[in-house]
């Protein structure tokens, strides 16, 4: 029984990992290694533009450590992230007022000393659309860098305001429309007071709303971009719309880089059984996130304001409704005491370990999710090659059996008519000699042979359709490309035919051979007059032997003759009609390779399937990611001799 690890090594281990990740000083030396190990892997397995979004952020992870600690505002719709950023913020105006509505994604950072300007991040892909001219011309002076693909402005808040004012009414007046207007600031950042502000020098962002399908692609690849970007994430559903699906993928979503996931329950106040949204909450999305808190963003708000602050109709209706409570009592209704104690935890000793391990996590995802991809890369690669090879030796097999059974079926045809003539030969006599070319069966066997062309033709098409044509319509053959979602799943499977409508209606060809001519006019005028004088009374006794020994010799002759030229001519009419039939069966066979090797080259060929099988190889043959958090335990057990732990 292996002993129980004591209590001083299980601390050691904690102190490696807090060792590891701890650092306040930057991402880890180990961290940055394993990012750029990565980046090689990638780069090696050839699969660039199908791992597209692993890049995102990868680039970034060492000036990461310099960015503010961002916190990521989601909901579907208007579900209060306006009023929750208020709340969080502190800010002493109304969220109506004085945040920009939610057509691009808001960042607020409260700070001790506030930038005067505001920073805006722009998409050079949008700006070609030429109704963006109007806010290119406000801000181009302002220009001061990019930013992961975007182009980065400064300018003062009062331009800032007006930009806001006038982008969100030209995408209101568009919205849903074939002609929507789209901005191309995707993000503005503003700086505020933080002196009542929850998170000083916490970037909050403020999101679009996730349910806007009809956004650009630009836009919502941004949305889950800043899912990777965050470090943790306040994800808003109201009380009554607990247990969507897509609510829940979309959490599944968020947490793919190990971010810490809260749920915020809003509009608690609209339902009588509160224990039991709880409950529901907890059963939907429990597994999902880290914490499930019900808030009040507007009481929260209304609590924290300032006495002088003028509220609002909607708010004095609010406060009318709810019984014109405390200050204290709406703190209690807001929640944001247990909101606040998450918030410290999470932002106080541990916030640059739970960032750097967040970090790590990711990569270790991205590693996963490429592994995924590469290995259905791989299969399309290796599905690909053995297609184009078993399409190829399908098409010789078939033009291989048609040969073989052509060349067999006309060589016993030749040689059953050569015994035909033989014996017909054998048969012949000067005194039939007038039915010689009908016992040869001379035209019987011209007619047979062009039947029997034919057949084999028809044959042998109908051979190439059922082993080629017909098998790959069965398997709906062609070669594959996979494309991946952000998550690495396969997204969609683009096919290219691997054959085209090749037309395999053979032709038999034609037959040009001529029957020979059998008769001998002098030899059979000699034997004749020889005869008529052997009839003569009284003088024919004199010629009959002449006119016996002439026909024998005639028909010798004949025999002769017919021996040495009609077998021959028969051999080489159905040698011909041989290599014509297998000509138009190989001639077919030709442009049905030409085609596959032609389809096949469109997927670049053996060439490409070759090297993508030995990049992804080359690429998955070795860890793209450490298991550092694993590997530094068992290194520190194996220096411990704890030997029964490993086993």
């Amino acid at each position: 029984m292996a002993p129980e690890a004591p209590t001083a090594d299980l601390a050691a281990l904690r102190r490696h990992a807090t060792a590891l990740f701890g650092s306040t000083s930057g991402i880890p030396p180990a961290v940055l290694g394993e990012q750029r190990r990565f980046i090689a892997g990638l780069e090696r397995s050839g699969l660039r533009s199908q791992v597209a979004h692993l890049y995102a952020g990868l680039d970034a992870i060492q000036a990461k450590s310099d960015e503010p600690f961002e916190l990521f505002i989601v909901g579907e719709g208007k579900f209060g992230k306006s009023t929750l950023v208020n709340a969080l913020l502190g800010v002493d105006a109304a969220p109506t007022d004085f945040l920009p509505k939610t057509w691009c994604f808001n960042r607020y950072v409260a700070q001790h000393k506030p930038n005067p300007h505001v920073r805006l991040f722009v998409d050079p892909e949008l700006c070609k659309d030429a109704r963006t001219s109007g806010v290119m011309e406000a801000i181009r002076r302002g220009r001061s860098g990019t930013f992961r693909g975007l182009d980065e402005y400064c300018v003062s808040p009062e331009v800032a305001k007006h930009l806001a004012a006038a982008e969100e009414k030209r995408v209101a007046e568009t919205l849903g429309r074939s002609d929507a207007y789209w901005s191309p600031i995707m993000e503005m950042e503003w700086s505020v007071e933080a002196g009542r502000s929850l998170v000083p020098e916490v970037r909050i962002v403020d999101t679009m709303g996730i349910n806007q399908q009809l956004a650009p692609a630009s836009h919502r690849h941004h949305l889950k971009w800043q899912y990777e970007r965050a470090d943790a994430v306040f994800w808003i559903v109201t009380a009554d719309k607990i247990g969507a699906q897509s609510t829940r993928d979309e959490l599944l979503e968020a947490g793919r880089y190990a971010k810490l996931v809260f749920l915020l329950l809003t509009k608690m106040d609209t339902i009588s059984n509160k224990a039991g949204a709880m409950k529901r909450a907890e059963k939907h999305y429990g597994d999902a996130v880290a914490a499930i808190v019900p808030v009040s963003g507007l009481a929260a708000f209304l609590a924290r304001a300032p006495a002088a602050y003028q509220k609002s109709d909607f708010d004095k209706g609010w406060l009318r409704d709810q019984g014109h409570p405390t200050v204290e009592a709406l703190l209690a209704m807001s929640g944001f005491a247990e909101l606040e104690t998450h918030l410290q935890r999470f932002l106080g000793r541990r916030r640059a370990y739970s960032r750097n391990l967040q970090v790590y996590s990711a990569l270790r995802t991205k590693a996963r999710e490429f592994r995924a991809i590469a290995a259905v890369a791989r299969q399309d690669a290796a599905a690909n090659k053995a297609l184009f090879l078993e399409l190829t030796q399908r098409t010789e097999k078939a033009q291989r059996e048609s040969t073989q059974a052509t060349d067999w079926e006309l060589r016993a045809f030749t040689t059953r008519s050569l015994a035909g003539i033989e014996s017909a030969i054998a048969a012949t006599t000067w005194e039939n000699r007038r039915g010689a070319k009908s016992r040869l069966g001379l035209q019987r066997i011209l007619n047979d042979i062009s039947v029997l062309a034919g057949s084999r033709v028809t044959t042998s098409a109908q051979l190439y359709r059922s082993t080629v044509l017909n098998w790959a319509a069965s398997q709906s053959a062609g070669y594959i490309s996979s494309e991946f979602s952000p998550t690495g799943r396969v997204a969609d499977r683009t096919g290219t035919t691997a054959l085209t409508s090749v037309d395999l209606r053979l032709a038999a060809p034609p037959i040009t051979w001529r029957i020979p001519d059998v008769d001998d006019f002098w030899r059979d005028l000699a034997v004749t007059g020889l005869k008529a004088l052997s009839s003569i009374p009284f003088l024919g006794g004199l010629f009959v032997e002449e006119a016996e020994r002439a026909e024998r010799n005639a028909t010798l002759s004949i025999r002769e003759s017919l021996k040495c030229s009609i077998p021959d001519q028969v051999s080489c009419m159905c040698n011909a009609v041989l290599r014509d039939v297998l000509d138009t069966i190989a001639n077919a066979g030709g442009p049905l390779q030409s085609d596959l090797q032609r389809q096949y080259s469109r997927v670049g060929g053996d060439a490409a399937q070759d090297l993508a099988l030995s990049s992804i190889d080359s690429a998955m043959a070795q860890p793209l990611v450490d298991p550092l958090v694993v590997a530094l335990p068992i290194r520190t057990m194996k220096k411990m001799r704890w030997e029964p732990a490993l086993r």
